[in-house]
């Protein structure tokens, strides 16, 4: 019976990341959409993202790393990060059905 393959670890997709990512490639190595990273830094929920002006996100990999690495240690002694949860109808546009 052929092996599955291991699910990507993404601490991997950071290592050699610039100091700031986009919300898009943040987004990314988290497996969500960019819809879906912009709603979460809009309410506080995404690790190291930070407001730029009035526009511009950007998230700190350092910190990124570091949410991950308590995402890896949840199985541990240490207590878990917060999982991120993203909540539907924020952000730009969405709202409740009419």
């Amino acid at each position: 019976m052929p092996r599955r393959k291991a699910d990507p670890d993404p601490a991997d997709a950071l290592a050699g990341a610039p100091v700031l990512m986009t919300i898009t490639q943040a987004s990314a190595v988290l497996g969500l959409s960019e819809s879906a990273g912009y709603r979460l830094a809009l309410s506080g929920g995404f690790p190291g993202a930070t407001r730029l002006g009035s526009r511009r996100w950007v998230v700190r990999t350092q910190e990124l790393r570091h949410w991950l690495a308590g995402q890896e240690g949840a199985g541990s002694d240490q207590p878990a990060r917060p999982a991120l949860r993203v909540v539907a109808g924020g952000g730009r546009g969405g709202g409740a059905p009419g």
